[in-house]
């Protein structure tokens, strides 16, 4: 993944003139931004990887999806899981324009929601990003709109979002994406589906239907390929544990053989076997 980004500024005041968008990896922790504060507003589609978002209201997880935005004042942390899968794109435009859309009710309440847009829609932001790039700045002025029609688009699902988008082969592709991400921290199930716009009881069926598995079972099998790769890579067994969401080496083991047929502890040491289907 690549950074492709533009800044670009109407006259001299940075925090009303920015005009800013791009493609931004964040693959390391050092990526974070930890009671960070900006004066004008930003905002971002998170295409890949995963984190969390808090302020002085909470803590937020975030995933594939989520649409985050960056109020101009607000201290906030974007701390970045780093297994170098983060990808977002973002937008941002100065406070006046961020004041003017917020006071009609233009933008999401929360700082974080579920946005309608994912990498496979680049055509969209791509545009917007060669536009940026190329205009002269007498031409600058104009783009304003293109930018805030874009966060609009990110933001709201019902704007950007195809039929497809609520086909049962779309929310199960969707929902794995999810189960395969960040497999040390514990996923709600029910919040996924909550994400998705599904009921949890639809959500397990179909997903069920579609996978021969239930979510639950997929994410302990998805956590338990890593685990095997993991220990064939050398790591020891507390370790893998640990980086794979277990509370404790016993539990992985019981797991892990239940799978396996094989205790962790050999399948290290022998490190012929591959991971059963």
């Amino acid at each position: 993944m690549i950074k492709d980004v533009i800044y670009r500024c109407i006259g001299n005041d940075f925090d009303e003139g920015i005009m800013a968008c791009g493609y931004m990896p964040k693959p390391t922790a050092r990526s974070s931004q930890h009671n960070f504060i900006i004066g004008y507003y930003s905002c971002f589609i998170l295409l890949s990887g995963s984190g969390t978002y808090s302020d002085d209201s909470g803590s937020i997880p975030l995933r594939p999806g989520c649409f985050v935005q960056r109020i101009p004042g607000r201290i906030h942390t974007t701390a970045v899981q780093p297994d170098g899968q983060w990808l977002e794109f973002f937008i941002s435009f100065g406070k006046s324009v961020y004041q003017y859309m917020h006071h009609l009710k233009l933008l999401p309440k929360a700082p974080v929601s579920l946005g309608g847009f994912n990498i496979t829609d680049r055509d969209f932001t791509d545009d917007l990003l060669f536009k940026l790039k190329h205009a002269g700045e007498a031409e600058l002025p104009f783009l304003l709109s293109d930018l805030t029609k874009a966060v609009l688009t990110l933001s709201q699902p019902e704007v950007h979002s195809g039929n497809h988008k609520k086909s049962p082969s779309y929310i199960i592709e969707e929902a794995k994406k999810i189960l395969d991400s960040d497999l040390q921290a514990q996923i709600a199930l029910p919040e996924i589906a909550e994400q998705l716009h599904i009921s949890y009881e639809s959500f397990r069926k179909q997903f069920t239907h579609f996978t021969g598995m239930s979510p639950g079972s997929y994410r302990r099998r998805q956590r338990l390929r890593q685990a095997a790769l993991m220990l064939r890579s050398g790591m020891s067994v507390k370790e893998t544990a640990a980086l794979t969401g277990y509370a404790d080496t016993y539990a992985f083991t019981r797991e892990f053989k239940k799978a396996m047929d094989i205790t962790p502890g050999k399948y290290k040491k022998d490190n012929i076997y591959p991971f059963k289907s």
